[in-house]
């Protein structure tokens, strides 16, 4: 199995981000530590909850655990592992049921500020649509602003 992992993870670094790359090493890395096989075709349901169990029990969040076991069961999936699902061939052999996953509760993610509508409209149009007014308008130049511009331009 070690080498089926180095492989697979050779594979990793050459094809994408370096952060999955850490994050799949990660996975395989703690995977080997808690299921003791020499090869991956002796990778069993019972060894898989093992990893999930142990990393709930390292502490890790139910997020890390159900992406780590996601990590993992690519990685046997490459290999011929399969999950059995609702709509599966009853006649194949299956690593684990959908069940079996980690399970997570996503919660929703509230800004620390809200925006009220003109505010909004200024970060998004910032002074496109402001009509014209004598507050907000830039002077216009005058003949005494152009002659302080020319003499300050000459060099002496």
């Amino acid at each position: 199995m070690d080498a089926a992992i180095k492989d697979y993870l050779a594979e990793i670094k050459e094809h994408k981000a370096d952060a999955t790359f850490r994050a799949y090493s990660t996975a395989l890395n703690l995977f080997t530590e808690e299921c003791k096989v020499t090869y991956v075709d002796e990778v069993g349901r019972k060894c898989i909850l093992n990893y999930a169990a142990a990393l709930k029990g390292k502490g890790y969040t139910e997020r890390t655990v159900f992406n780590r076991f996601g990590y993992v069961y690519t990685f046997l999936k490459r290999h011929g592992h399969r999950a059995r699902r609702k709509d599966s061939d009853p006649k194949q052999t299956y690593l684990f049921n959908e069940n079996d996953w980690p399970q997570y509760e996503d919660t929703p993610i509230n800004a620390r500020t809200t925006f009220s509508p003109m505010a909004r409209r200024n970060v998004l149009f910032p002074d496109m649509f402001d009509p014209l007014t004598i507050r907000n308008r830039s002077a216009s130049p005058n003949w005494r602003s152009f002659l302080m511009q020319v003499v300050s331009s000459k060099s002496g």
